[in-house]
C-alpha cells in the first residue's frame, strides 16, 4: 500500500496519496498503538503529502507529531528523528 501512496506522490497526485497515508497511519496506529516508531512514520509520510500540496500549517502539526512519537519511540540520536525535523 505503501507503494502505491508513494505512485501517487511522484506523479503530483497529492490529494490521493494523502488518503492512501491516511489510510495507511489508521492502520498502525490500531495495530501498534499511538506512539509506536511506525506511527512516526505514517505521520512524517503525510506531513510530507500536505507540505506539498502547500497546506503548510496542517503539514507543520502533522510533522511536529512525527518528531515527537518518534523521540518516544526511538533511541536518542536516532536519523528518523532528524530526518522528522
Amino acid at each position: 500500500i505503501h507503494e502505491m501512496a508513494a505512485e501517487h506522490m511522484a506523479h503530483g497526485e497529492y490529494e490521493e496519496a494523502s488518503d492512501v497515508f491516511e489510510e495507511i497511519l489508521r492502520g498502525q496506529q490500531e495495530r501498534y498503538g499511538q506512539n509506536h516508531y511506525r506511527v512516526g512514520t505514517a505521520l512524517h509520510n503525510l506531513g510530507i503529502v500536505y507540505l506539498k500540496k502547500g497546506d503548510y500549517k496542517k503539514a507543520i502539526g502533522i510533522c511536529q507529531r512525527a518528531v515527537a512519537v518518534r523521540k518516544e519511540s526511538l533511541v536518542p540520536n536516532h536519523p528518523d528523528v532528524a530526518v522528522s525535523l
